[in-house]
């Protein structure tokens, strides 16, 4: 439900008669996720430098682009905003050219932020003449994370449990002789190990053994509840408390590529595994470190990557 911006002032929305935005001059982002504008270059690399767009919790540089005037034009609309003040636009001072999105192209559909041609549930309820529209995922991704999702729309939204249910297949790379605190790239490196003495013969050894059911210890950087508290909450509170361990069942593990440091590897598991914790266990009972370097979801159980839509977004600018 949308909440007025009258809330909270005692004044009703009706009597509010301009409803001021604030927003930057160009366009930010924590975490993974689609960011169309994205200047993923020395460019953007500028503008969080400049705009000093650094985590306050990791100190990791935020993902910068061009100003995005269609997700603007569709937040003032969902918003009732009727004007916007534009902040730091003395960051882009020293750049000698500047550009603006204002348009997508989503598989050949022309978005511009106006109201008949944005991707809503508004739009398929009228074009379909459908008065009520449920949506729902089957597992969401880690921030870093790629691949499959599930998305479940109307009845199908009742077999969600179901889905989530279904084993998971990824591919991805650890990278050994480190460590982070949240047990992925996402956090920076907390601890450095020697890695030399591992060989490609102790990789595939190791992974055999983890496959089975196993024990494991959730990453404190994870949304799962502990005394009413998402983990990462205390994780940001720099509190340590016991995290309960959790069973899991692996199915799969294999070794597909070793080029120190980076093992690439591909693993069928459960759900609820955390394949972060599984590089940090790895690491450790090398005698060594290692954390999730990459990590891409290719399949849930019969549901295949391969097979799914694929959303491209070209920007116009």
């Amino acid at each position: 439900m949308y909440t007025p911006p009258s809330v909270g002032t005692g004044i009703s929305a009706k009597q509010i008669g301009f409803i001021l935005g604030i927003v930057k001059a160009y366009t930010t982002r924590v975490g993974g996720g689609p960011f169309p504008s994205e200047l993923d270059c020395n460019i953007g690399k500028k503008l969080g430098e400049i705009g000093n767009e650094f985590g306050t919790v990791t100190g990791r540089q935020r993902r910068c682009g061009w100003f995005d005037a269609v997700l603007v034009k569709q937040s003032c609309i969902i918003s009732g905003i009727t004007g916007i003040a534009l902040t730091k636009i003395d960051v882009l001072d020293t750049f000698e050219e500047i550009k603006v999105c204002v348009g997508y192209n989503l598989n050949g559909q022309q978005i511009d932020g106006s109201t008949g041609n944005v991707l809503s549930l508004g739009n398929l309820k009228s074009k379909f003449n459908i008065k009520k529209i449920k949506v729902g995922h089957a597992g969401t991704l880690d921030p870093l994370a790629t691949g499959l999702l599930i998305i479940c729309i109307g009845k199908q939204t009742k077999s969600i449990s179901e889905y989530q249910n279904l084993s998971k297949t990824y591919t991805g790379k650890f990278k050994l002789g480190e460590s982070t605190l949240s047990y992925d790239a996402e956090t920076d490196v907390n601890e450095k190990f020697e890695y030399e003495h591992i060989t490609f013969d102790d990789l595939k050894r190791l992974a055999d053994e983890f496959i089975g059911r196993n024990m494991q210890k959730p990453p404190i950087f994870s949304a799962i509840k502990k005394d009413g508290k998402r983990l990462y909450e205390y994780a940001r509170e720099n509190k340590e408390i016991d995290i309960d361990e959790r069973e899991i069942d692996i199915y799969n593990f294999e070794i597909i590529d070793f080029t120190s440091p980076y093992v690439n590897f591909k693993i069928e598991c459960s759900k609820g595994t955390y394949i972060r914790s599984i590089a940090n266990d790895f690491g450790k009972r090398l005698n060594s470190g290692s954390y999730l370097y990459e990590l891409r979801r290719t399949k849930i159980g019969d549901f295949c990557v391969l097979n799914a839509m694929d959303i491209n977004i070209d920007v116009k600018t």
